[in-house]
């Protein structure tokens, strides 16, 4: 599969270009057995509808080198551990080939004929509350309370949970709940 330069490129919004490159590179990689997920700052951004604002797009890949090929068949540049690809002003970084979660339980979502797989909305949680609680990002408390509002019809609230008690999480999860149900309660 080409690039689809063109129909990227009259895409304004920079987080539409950004999600429907994703789903047209994984759709090309899928066709050739290979399969990543989409993790990170534009997981938020896609789960939030846009509301949060990333730079990149991370990627956990299970083999690198195909992805890596693709990139590079379809102009993109590594720069440091980056792929940056300067027309679409977008830039790529494989972050390795464990996934912060349940595989079985990432999300797929159509874009136009295309396929993104996203990292299940929990484990994004428990992700950002890693980077809170034990990096000492407070910021990432209000991305995963943005997440957990956005997703929490939907949600596994006891697989939440149990992954919260497994990485020390557990307090700054219930406190996200306890919020939400308090502002529900206020509405």
């Amino acid at each position: 599969m080409e690039l689809p330069l063109e129909e990227l490129l009259a895409v304004e919004d920079a987080f539409e270009r950004r999600s429907l490159f994703v789903a047209a590179l994984q759709t090309a990689l899928r066709e050739h057995g290979e399969e990543t997920v989409l993790v990170g700052g534009h997981a938020v951004e896609t789960y939030t509808m846009g509301e949060y604002s990333t730079g990149d797009v991370d990627l956990v890949v299970i083999v690198k080198r195909p992805v890596q090929e693709l990139l590079v068949q379809w102009g993109f540049v590594l720069r440091g551990r980056v792929y940056w690809h300067e027309q679409l002003g977008i830039a790529v970084d494989l972050i390795g080939e464990r996934l912060g979660g349940d595989w079985n339980r990432t999300h797929l979502i159509r874009i136009r004929e295309y396929t993104a797989r996203l990292i299940a909305p929990e484990d994004l949680i428990i992700d950002r509350l890693n980077a809170c609680v034990h990096w000492k990002h407070p910021e990432y408390c209000e991305w995963a309370k943005k997440v957990y509002v956005a997703e929490r019809e939907r949600l596994d609230v006891d697989y939440l949970r149990e992954c919260a008690s497994e990485e020390l999480v557990t307090d700054a999860l219930e406190k996200i709940i306890e919020e939400v149900d308090d502002a529900d309660k206020d509405a």
